[in-house]
């Protein structure tokens, strides 16, 4: 019989890896037995960027570093990280499970320990130079194995080899006094590597935005300088003197100290031939400030996507806002990112550490919320209503409140006491029994639970049986209960067991208590029973 279903082959292996690229052979080192061509040996490549390239590799990392050094480029990005920062964080357990929502209180503990915040920013250096790089430092306590930092590391200490079956195809590797060209082996769990990836070449370094700030930098800086020294020049106007022919090298000299000086000097005399004129530029210094301006928005542009949000001159309110949309969307997108390098990281090992491989980890996130929602009480009173019942977590971050959980109806703790109703417990003794007046088979099972607990405590345990209760008594109890059960009413006729509870606690009849209402002391209840 020919198979109807048959499963198709799964590839296996990377035909298409960063070192076989024939176009990027400049970006691949190689020692001991490497070799590009045949895939054999440990390959060690290095970054995909001419500008590195052509200043040293990864050792030239320190260029897209140093652009944080620049006030536009630390502002714009101080600003990005801003309206990451600013959002509350919290841990999404794996499923509403018991043991996850224990794994989820664990990690979120641990995290409120660590300065979050800075780990995010310090991880987001990844944006202009391709790549960051964070230590994590462990430590055991009574509570489990649980990080306490992370310390982020210089990216040009790091080099990255060729391994098919790492996780994105490259295992890092530290640069040390003993190794500076292949580094030594890392161990796990240990380091983070957060990527920034815009074209998605594959290479491990990341596409950092530093290749496209640098020039705009360098021009920047350029164009600084070249404004100063106008502005100095336009503001002191330039000293010309003229000297006879007939002047010596010695009084040139002297003159030319008089004029360098002209600006502390109030005052100054010339000899008899000689001119002195100043020369203003007609030039204007708006030609280099509106270049600073210029470049300034083109950094904003490329690493918040606007241009004009918290301008003084920008444009209109609708402008601005839709600005400070954009730049909350490209903060959303390295938050999701940056999250999501932590959970796969850093929550994940915690939970490999103290729980074991096999526990599902939660993930980690920030709230962004893009646009303000219209959602109001009185709709989700509505929604409530509806039969929609929203998460507690969700009207949390949504109304920026907390919750706190109340038993028993309308914020009243339930009660435990046992309570008497005069006409819900009326007929106790059918109540108990579960029979019906007049259900013969409900009496005997009755009986028969009677005579089973008359039974048990007929003989007590280590008593003999002339020390037995029934023998002091000379009574049987089971036949005892019977009787009562025997001398239970028909239907239609009063009996004492017909009568209500009501009747027999009511305290009407006065001539039943022997002593009225006073109560009865201890001696008074002997000498009863006597």
């Amino acid at each position: 019989m020919a198979q109807r279903f048959k499963t198709a082959p799964v590839p296996s292996g990377e035909v298409a890896r960063y070192t076989s690229d024939p176009y990027n052979l400049s970006s691949i080192y190689m020692f001991g037995s490497s070799s590009p061509f045949t895939g054999q040996g440990n390959t060690i490549v290095r970054p995909n960027d001419d500008l590195l390239i052509q200043k040293g590799g990864n050792r030239a990392l320190v260029v897209y570093q140093r652009l944080l050094y620049d006030e536009q480029v630390q502002s714009t990005f101080r600003k990005l990280m801003q309206e990451v920062t600013s959002r509350p964080w919290y841990v999404q357990q794996y499923s509403d499970k018991p043991g996850d929502l224990a794994v989820r209180d664990f990690v979120a503990e641990v995290l409120e320990e660590m300065p979050l915040d800075d780990i995010y920013v310090g991880m987001a250096e990844s944006l202009i130079a391709g790549f960051s790089v964070g230590e994590i430092m462990w430590k055991k306590t009574k509570r489990g194995v649980i990080p306490f930092d992370i310390r982020m590391r210089d990216q040009r200490r790091f080099v990255f080899q060729e391994d098919e079956d790492a996780h994105t195809g490259f295992t890092m590797r530290c640069l040390t006094f003993n190794r500076m060209f292949e580094g030594v082996e890392l161990p796990q769990r240990k380091f983070i590597v957060s990527r920034y990836w815009v074209s998605h070449n594959g290479d491990p370094y990341g596409s950092a935005l530093g290749r496209i700030l640098y020039p705009l930098v360098k021009f920047r800086r350029r164009a600084i300088e070249s404004y100063v020294l106008y502005g100095d020049r336009y503001a002191t106007p330039t000293a010309v003197a003229k000297a006879p022919l007939s002047a010596s090298t010695r009084e040139l000299d002297t003159l030319y100290g008089h004029l360098s000086n002209l600006s502390q000097e109030t005052a100054m005399i010339l000899p008899e031939g000689y001119e002195l004129e100043f020369v203003v530029p007609s030039g204007s210094p708006e030609v280099f400030k509106n270049l600073i301006d210029y470049i300034d928005k083109e950094i904003s542009l490329v690493i918040c996507g606007e241009n004009e949000a918290g301008q003084a001159e920008a444009g209109s309110r609708a402008s601005s806002q839709v600005a400070n949309t954009v730049r909350v969307v490209r903060a959303s997108e390295l938050s999701e990112s940056i999250s999501h390098t932590l959970s796969q990281t850093l929550i994940r090992w915690i939970v490999d550490l103290n729980f074991g491989t096999d526990v599902a980890a939660p993930f980690l996130t920030r709230e962004f919320r893009i646009e303000e929602s219209s959602i109001t009480v009185p709709d989700l009173s509505l929604l409530i209503q509806s039969g929609y019942t929203p998460r507690k977590e969700w009207i949390e971050r949504h109304f920026r409140v907390e919750l706190e959980e109340k038993d028993g109806k309308d914020g009243e703790p339930e009660s435990d006491q046992t309570t008497y109703d005069p006409k819900e417990d009326q007929d106790l003794f059918g109540s108990i029994f579960g029979g019906q007046e007049g259900d013969q088979v409900g009496k005997q099972a009755a009986a028969a639970d009677l005579q089973a607990a008359a039974d048990e405590t007929a003989m007590p345990a280590g008593a003999d049986p002339e020390e037995s209760q029934a023998d002091a008594t000379d009574v049987d109890p089971a036949a005892e209960l019977s009787q009562i059960i025997d001398d239970t009413p028909e239907p239609g006729s009063q009996g004492p067991l017909e009568m209500s509870l009501e009747d027999l606690l009511s305290d009407e009849d006065e001539e039943t208590k022997p002593f009225g209402n006073d109560k009865i002391t201890e001696d008074e209840a002997v000498e009863m029973d006597k």
